[in-house]
């Protein structure tokens, strides 16, 4: 930098002298002028060595300087400046704004309780005979308590669910009996039953057409009692057109009209009202029964056995091989209602003297 300054120094005195030289006189012709000349020039020369050394980098010093401090200055500010801070603000302390929602409370009191649906008035299946019946060792007492020729002593047999009179010697196409329908009471907390009625067919075979009364003593000790009739394997009628109470007189009767036609009737003594229908149903003939029953849910389920007054059958009848006959005549048999542990839970009475009554009592065994 120093050097090309110098040069063009050099070159601006030259010009400057060779300028001067050029607008002055001829100096050979003036005395004492070429040494002022020379003078001069050298003086000039010597301006132009000055300047040339003259550090003009002092101003461009103060530029850089100024430059420099510029952008220090501007280092500075951006360093000290605090950075921008994008949306960091905390929100304020508020409740999340993601709902707890407190759920609905539709309906928190309890439903009234429903009172339990009637079970259908259904014995076991008899296609494996009645359930669990089977002779006794026991001999019963019962036979004909009057005068004349003594009945043939019966044989005794038990069962899980029914008590009372059958016969199963002959062929069988009518049965009739009255009796008192019993009243009943449960045990609190659960519902239970019992069924009263006569039949024809199931003690060896699939088919029974029955007709009797039922009470349901309900789980809150509520008890309804029914007429029924039943063809199984077919689940039991309710007779709703015949009101029953307990105590009221039952009259009832099954017979076969014609051929596989059967005519149902049972009536309410007490109350004058009669129900009657006739159904189509192929019997076997097997058998007759004059039964106190534990029922059957439609499930085959056993309903426990509720606590029944004394079952009174009265006039109860047969018609065996053509002729028409009471339970003595009929041979009929003894049926003791026990439960697994081989107690009985119902009992019947010995045969009436007049050869079709007897009684079913309750014992305490469940």
């Amino acid at each position: 930098m120093l050097l090309k300054k110098i040069v063009d120094s050099l070159i601006l005195a030259k010009n400057y002298l060779a300028n001067l030289f050029k607008h002055l006189p001829n100096t050979k012709h003036i005395k004492g002028f070429a040494p002022d000349i020379v003078g001069l020039s050298i003086i000039v020369i010597v301006v132009a060595l000055v300047y040339a050394a003259t550090p003009s980098s002092s101003v461009e010093t103060k530029k850089i300087n100024l430059t420099n401090q510029s952008s220090n200055s501007s280092h500075s500010k951006s360093t000290k400046t605090k950075p921008k801070i994008v949306a960091s603000v905390k929100p304020a302390t508020t409740p999340s704004t993601t709902q707890v929602v407190t759920p609905t409370v539709t309906n928190r009191t309890a439903p009234a309780p429903t009172p339990a649906p009637a079970p259908h008035i259904v014995v076991p299946s008899p296609s494996s005979s009645v359930s669990s019946l089977a002779p006794s060792s026991s001999q019963s007492s019962s036979g004909n308590s009057g005068g004349g020729s003594p009945a043939p002593a019966p044989t005794v047999y038990t069962s899980l669910n029914w008590a009372g009179y059958m016969s199963a010697t002959g062929k069988y196409d009518s049965i009739s009996a009255s009796w008192i329908a019993p009243s009943a009471t449960g045990t609190s907390g659960i519902t239970s039953a019992d069924a009263t009625w006569i039949g024809i067919g199931g003690i060896t075979t699939g088919d029974l057409i029955q007709v009797g009364t039922s009470n349901i003593v309900y789980s809150n000790g509520a008890v309804a009692t029914s007429a029924f009739y039943e063809l199984l394997p077919a689940s039991s009628t309710t007779i709703s057109s015949l009101p029953v109470s307990p105590g009221d007189s039952m009259t009832a009767s099954i017979n076969e009209v014609s051929t596989n036609v059967w005519e149902i009737e049972i009536k309410d003594n007490t109350s004058n009202l009669t129900f009657s229908v006739q159904v189509n149903y192929d019997s076997s003939l097997s058998s007759a029964e004059w039964i106190e029953e534990e029922p059957s849910y439609t499930s085959r389920s056993l309903i426990p056995l509720d606590n029944f007054s004394p079952a009174y059958f009265i006039d109860a009848l047969t018609n065996l091989n053509g002729s028409s006959v009471d339970l003595n005549g009929a041979a009929a048999d003894e049926i003791i209602l026990e439960n697994n542990a081989g107690q009985a839970k119902a009992t019947p009475s010995i045969i009436g003297s007049d050869g079709g009554s007897f009684s079913v009592t309750r014992n305490s065994a469940n």
